[in-house]
């Protein structure tokens, strides 16, 4: 696969650069009801991108909002691909990617939870998120 991750060694810690995009964590990947592949990265910024593959050509990096503190996890529901995120204050969040090319960011949604680690999982069209409580 064409711009398949690539691991660099920086000090002690490990670093990813996938289709030449700085890494911070672990990328996250899920294979779209369209088929290609989607990629989600958190930058040294902490900003969360997306970028789709079909196997064959990189459609390139777009940008979504806000900034978190954890890798991104991501799943497909329906239509489209969700990120799931945590602030630095342990939020949870979700991102909408509408599936296909194009700008495809749609909204960022505070779900008003607290978790110390997040999952994102699909049931058909539902998102499902879980994770482990501050408590």
């Amino acid at each position: 696969m064409q711009g398949a991750p690539a691991v660099v060694a920086q000090g002690d810690a490990l670093a990813y650069i996938v289709a030449r995009a700085v890494v911070a964590g672990k990328p996250s990947v899920t294979v779209g009801s369209d088929l290609p592949a989607y990629i989600v990265i958190r930058d040294p910024s902490n900003a969360v991108w997306m970028g789709r593959h079909n196997g064959i050509t990189f459609d390139g990096w777009q940008r979504g909002s806000g900034t978190f503190a954890t890798d991104p996890q991501v799943a497909v529901a329906g239509g489209n691909v969700y990120v799931v995120t945590l602030s630095a204050s342990g939020g949870v969040w979700y991102n909408t990617f509408v599936q296909g090319m194009g700008k495809n960011w749609t909204s960022s949604v505070n779900t008003g939870g607290t978790l110390s680690s997040g999952a994102a999982a699909s049931t058909g069209p539902q998102l499902v998120l879980t994770g482990r409580d501050e408590c």
